[in-house]
């Protein structure tokens, strides 16, 4: 198949009518159209012959090299979209299209967690080369990653937070006990990510491929939306993780951290959720303090 890989219209149609001239799907491509978004691929819906709906999804090929293996290692879950196609060139991929809508929060966000764990997390397995990090840094540990992730925010997050509260998040990342091996994580699993349906998640897209424990990923999206950050919100979820360490302090201790990086992509993407983050912030460091004296 002859791939024309630049980013604009003439490239998508010369592709998809390679895709119908040279039959290499089950079904014909009869119309497809731009689909808007945050993302910085470029995706099309597709409409087959069959009657349904697909993606086209195209990118760097290290990009879709990453998304694809993240994709198909867990292909039998469903909440994740089935691969159906990927160009030999590793230039864009093709999945079932999900009937879903993207929404700034994650409605009854309690519910939806436990069932972001029931449904997507619990099925992790652990990373084969057993180094930590996004697949193109690889860290020899997670503290190591966590502390490269945590000083990059400090130069952001120094304009809204304190020397104070880097020290702690900092303080924190430096003694993380990690008992485990790492995961193969979706590693962008926030609702800008979530596909949801009569208020329930249905759906996560857009992987970035992260290697680290389960619990990190429960955290980011827990910390993704500025609503409902409180302790009971993501405590079932949290302790359904077999790999969950069972004391109150160390959720405490993770969400600080989950959340110290969100601010940054907050102040980047999202500023007007600050005045929430920085509330949320000041719920959970006070809630650190309690629960350190309680275990003094």
């Amino acid at each position: 198949m002859d791939v024309i890989i630049l980013n604009n219209k003439k490239a998508i149609d010369h592709n998809i009518a390679a895709l119908n001239n040279d039959h290499l799907l089950d079904f014909m491509i009869l119309d497809w159209k731009e689909l808007s978004g945050g993302t910085s691929s470029n995706v099309w819906k597709l409409i087959g012959d069959n009657g349904r709906s697909y993606v086209y999804k195209g990118n760097e090929k290290d990009v879709v090299i990453e998304e694809t293996l993240f994709l198909n290692s867990y292909k039998h879950i469903k909440m994740l979209p089935e691969i159906i196609f990927i160009d030999e060139n590793q230039e864009f991929y093709i999945y079932e299209y999900i009937e879903g809508e993207i929404r700034p929060t994650l409605n009854d966000k309690k519910s939806n967690l436990e069932l972001l764990v029931d449904d997507l997390i619990l099925h992790y397995v652990p990373f084969a080369d057993n180094k930590w990090g996004y697949t193109y840094q690889r860290y020899d540990s997670f503290n190591e990653f966590l502390l490269s992730e945590v000083n990059d925010a400090k130069k952001t997050i120094d304009t809204v937070l304190t020397i104070e509260d880097y020290e702690l998040v900092k303080s924190l990342t430096e003694t993380r006990q990690i008992g485990e091996k790492p995961y193969l994580l979706h590693g962008d699993c926030g609702v800008h990510n979530f596909l949801q349906k009569n208020n329930r998640l249905i759906g996560v897209i857009d992987p970035l491929t992260l290697a680290a424990p389960p619990l990190f990923e429960l955290v980011f999206a827990f910390c993704s939306s500025p609503d409902q950050l409180t302790y009971d919100v993501i405590y079932e979820a949290a302790r359904k993780l077999p790999t969950y360490n069972q004391s109150r302090k160390y959720l405490v201790e993770e969400v600080l951290i989950g959340l110290y990086l969100r601010i940054e992509r907050c102040l980047y993407h999202h500023p007007d959720d600050l005045k929430d983050y920085i509330e949320a912030w000041t719920y959970w460091t006070e809630l650190h303090e309690t629960v350190n004296k309680k275990s003094q």
